[in-house]
């Protein structure tokens, strides 16, 4: 348990901590720098509470033992490869107030099943959601602008996408290899 009045962690402090299991982050800690977790590969428990804004690059990839996360609404970013290649990651939980997720941030997560993306999110950055294999349900955002290229790019099981009235750019190979569309 991180202290309740942490206001500042710096890039790569928990880095390659393999022994690391589990993590409440206190929402006095306003952004989770970069890499700040990366490669905990025990890492199965995160708890991120209410008044987190902002979760940064590569903050949590490569956490294998991870199986699910909720990410509360005070978050609005959500950084590239956030939490790509969590390999054993079933299932996310995004709350109204995320208003960006970046390139390859769920990128390889090859467990997760269904995710909704909420009304808050405009943009969805390329390569979010790559080669998320069993991914078979995705709600979109009905405020959605932009799918960038390859967002869903070997997303074999996806079965089927509702696209929003507003939606104004589906870039290149953004759905490509999506085999059961």
């Amino acid at each position: 348990r991180l202290s309740n009045n942490l206001e500042t962690i710096y890039s790569e402090v928990f880095m390659d901590c393999v022994k690391l299991d589990n993590i409440i982050i206190p929402g006095t800690l306003k952004d989770i720098s970069d890499s700040t977790f990366e490669n905990c590969t025990s890492l199965s428990k995160i708890v991120i509470s209410e008044g987190v804004n902002r979760i940064g690059t590569s903050a949590f990839r490569n956490c294998t033992s991870l199986v699910k996360l909720s990410i509360p609404s005070s978050v609005e970013k959500i950084e590239s490869s956030a939490f790509s290649l969590c390999y054993n990651l079933k299932g996310v939980e995004l709350f109204d107030g995320i208003q960006y997720i970046g390139s390859n941030a769920f990128s390889q997560c090859t467990s997760l099943m269904k995710i909704t993306i909420p009304d808050t999110v405009e943009r969805i950055s390329y390569s979010a959601f790559t080669c998320c294999e069993k991914l078979v349900v995705v709600s979109l955002s009905k405020n959605l602008k932009s799918i960038e290229s390859s967002t869903f790019a070997g997303c074999e099981l996806l079965e089927s996408i509702e696209l929003p009235e507003g939606l104004e750019i589906i870039k290149d190979y953004a759905f490509m290899n999506c085999i059961s569309l």
